[in-house]
Formats: structure tokens, sequence, C-alpha cells
């Protein structure tokens, strides 16, 4: 987590944004040959990154949110999820932080996820079937 004065929030937005553009470019040209792309971070992570660390929800009405959001559309992500408390064990980071970004995700998953699975109780080659069962609907 990091901590970004209220001065600087702005300009935060930005450079978040640009530094954001290098993956972009990559994902577009890793589409080209590819049918499916699986990461650990999608255009949705970065959007509630923003709003969670920034605390800006106003981010979604914005030119770089509403862009971004367009995207993690496209994108068709897979929500993966977990109960707090095993959320609060996997992270370093403030259980109020791990709380915000949950609410967020919540909210915001519900309408741009294909499908949602709980890797709370199952172990990683468990998840990765039940992403691709999700991606083959």
């Amino acid at each position: 987590m990091i901590c970004v004065s209220d001065r600087l929030k702005s300009l935060w937005v930005h450079i978040e944004f640009w530094s954001l553009i290098p993956h972009v470019f990559i994902r577009f040209f890793l589409r080209i040959f590819c049918d499916y792309l699986v990461c650990d971070r999608g255009f949705l992570d970065f959007i509630i990154w923003i709003i969670a660390t920034l605390d800006r929800p106003s981010y979604l009405r914005r030119i770089y949110g509403s862009f971004l959001l367009r995207l993690a559309y496209i994108e068709n992500p897979v929500y993966l999820y977990a109960d707090p408390n095993i959320l609060f064990k996997r992270s370093d980071v403030p259980k109020s932080f791990v709380f915000k970004e949950l609410l967020i995700y919540n909210s915001l998953a519900k309408n741009l996820s294909l499908c949602s699975i709980d890797t709370g109780a199952k172990n990683p080659h468990e998840v990765a079937i039940e992403v691709l069962k999700c991606l083959k609907r």
C-alpha cells in the first residue's frame, strides 16, 4: 500500500495511468496470437487499486477510469475471491485496506466478470480448472 498526499493525488492518477500503457500494448499483441490471456492483474484490478489507494470512487466517471472500464469489460475478467479472513492472512497490508478493496471488487466484479471463483478452499490446480471451465462458456 502506498500513501499519496492529497495535493499529489491528481498527478498520481496520471502517473499510474501512463505506467499502464505498455501493459495495454503487450496484451493487445499477445491477444493476436492467443485465444486467452491469463494474467494475475487486469484492468479491473488496476481500476480498483486506484479507487482504493487514492480513495477516488469518482475515478470511474473520469476519462481514464471510463476508458479502463471499457477495456476491463472487453477483457472478460474472471473474479477470484476468498473469505476476508483468508485474504487478511495472504496480504501484508492493513485489514482496512483489504476490506475496502474487497467491497469495491464485489460491486464491480458482479457486472464485469464472466464468473466468480472462491479460491479460499481450493488449491491452485482446482482454481485453474475452474477458470478454464469458466472461459469455455
